[in-house]
């Protein structure tokens, strides 16, 4: 009797110094989280420490650990205790989330992917996994797929901003204009005071041409919220279609107010200006483009900068950006660049290599397509300074007086005017009208 007593009497101490252990490790770990929520990650990872010690089996610990990781930037650390967490509990969902995340945020993307799967086949209702899935499989070219796992996470929250946002962007991409507003309009029944989501619907209707109703939702998005700086970037966008350019500067303006980092208004800015014929203003944010953060990455050569000081003794070359169309505008300054330098070196698109050798003869002309490839510079003379040919305005247009007098820059080859005039007048006296069906530049990089 004695014995069996003994051995029952251990039974519940032992029960009971389980239950006193097991509350010591909720106790450390509800800690740990509220230290986490109140943006303290190196006593989160204290309480998570001790948790461990306590019982280094419980998965919540070292996925606590982790979270706290995650907050320092400590990403390698992170993932070591993130996948302790997941050795010890498989079907840890959120774990298995957050580990995905850490990967893709290492670059290990396909490790990422797989957490994410797995997470997704325990629990369907991760929507910040269904979001993260989309936004990396969108990383990896699969635009489809990302689509489809962005609505799927839209599906379980219709009014998740970054979701909404990327759908928007992608869509509107592929011009599925009617598909984008579908979601948004949704999103805007649920919640529509949201700034953000009547900004998305302005934006898409913009890009419809229905510039008006954009304004609309632009108006009702700042009247919600008067200090979100994109809006009025967009509404400016907006005036700016309907050449309202006052309003239009106006609107970049308070945007450049409230968001001073943010360049783009600053940018589109730029181009009211030069719609308005304010050139000297103009020019100066239109070197913007300019920045590294662009994309497409600005070129660079390893010359150093002309301004437009005179450089009689020097080779310039002046380099090709953007498209064709903007080459033959802004090759209205070259002959100013002539009259500054000892020589100038063209570099220009294929397409326009032999007008612009007729037109300038006494330059080098080299026609690329913007890519890569950078043998030209090795038979090119020598180069002393370059500059994009975007920028010469910058010096030489910036009044409309500066503007050439003569009534052409360029000269066509003598035996294609002979010809088309000859098809031209078989086709009878009046007016003849031409219309180009295609346009645009293709940049390889």
């Amino acid at each position: 009797m004695l014995k069996k007593f003994l051995t029952e009497l251990a039974r519940a101490i032992g029960r009971r110094d389980a239950s006193h252990q097991q509350t010591k490790i909720s106790l450390l770990l509800q800690q740990g989280q509220d230290s986490l929520l109140a943006g303290n990650a190196t006593l989160a990872a204290k309480f998570a420490r001790k948790a461990i010690r306590s019982d280094p089996n419980t998965p919540q610990a070292h996925y606590l650990l982790g979270r706290a990781y995650i907050d320092q930037s400590r990403f390698i650390d992170a993932a070591s205790s993130i996948e302790k967490a997941v050795q010890l509990d498989p079907r840890y969902a959120i774990a298995l989330q957050d580990l995905g995340n850490v990967y893709r945020t290492l670059g290990q993307n396909e490790k990422a992917a797989t957490c994410y799967q797995v997470a997704l086949q325990i629990d369907e209702g991760l929507t910040l996994t269904w979001l993260n899935m989309g936004l990396l499989l969108a990383d990896l070219g699969r635009s489809s797929d990302a689509i489809a796992a962005v609505k799927r996470a839209l599906d379980h929250v219709p009014t998740l901003i970054e979701g909404l946002k990327f759908l928007v962007r992608e869509l509107t991409q592929q011009e599925r204009f009617e598909e984008a507003l579908k979601y948004l309009f949704r999103a805007n029944e649920r919640q529509p005071n949201s700034a953000d989501i009547l900004n998305g619907i302005g934006f898409v209707l913009q890009k419809q041409d229905r510039v008006t109703e954009a304004i609309t939702y632009y108006e009702q998005g700042i009247h919600i919220s008067p200090e979100n700086a994109e809006l009025w970037g967009n509404l400016g966008i907006a005036y700016q279609d309907l050449m309202r350019l006052d309003d239009a500067i106006s609107a970049y303006e308070r945007a450049q107010e409230l968001k001073p980092e943010w360049l783009v208004p600053r940018w589109h800015r730029s181009l009211a200006y030069l719609l308005r014929g304010d050139f000297q203003r103009g020019w100066e944010d239109y070197e913007l483009r300019l920045l590294p953060t662009q994309k497409p990455k600005p070129r660079e050569f390893p010359f150093e900068r002309w301004r437009g000081e005179s450089a009689v003794d020097k080779s310039i070359l002046v380099y090709s950006e953007q498209g064709v169309g903007d080459e033959i505008m802004f090759a209205s300054c070259i002959p100013e660049v002539l009259k500054r330098s000892e020589h100038c070196i063209i570099e220009c698109s294929h397409k326009l290599a032999p007008i612009f050798r007729r037109s300038f003869p006494t330059t080098d002309v080299i026609g690329t397509d913007q890519g890569q490839d950078r043998r030209w510079l090795e038979s090119a003379k020598n180069i002393d300074l370059c500059i994009p040919i975007g920028s010469l305005p910058l010096y030489f247009r910036r009044s409309p007086h500066e503007f050439p007098a003569t009534n052409s820059y360029l000269t066509a080859d003598e035996a294609s005017v002979a010809h088309w005039c000859q098809e031209l007048d078989q086709l009878g006296p009046g007016l003849k009208v031409g219309i180009s069906w295609k346009g645009g530049t293709v940049i390889s990089r």
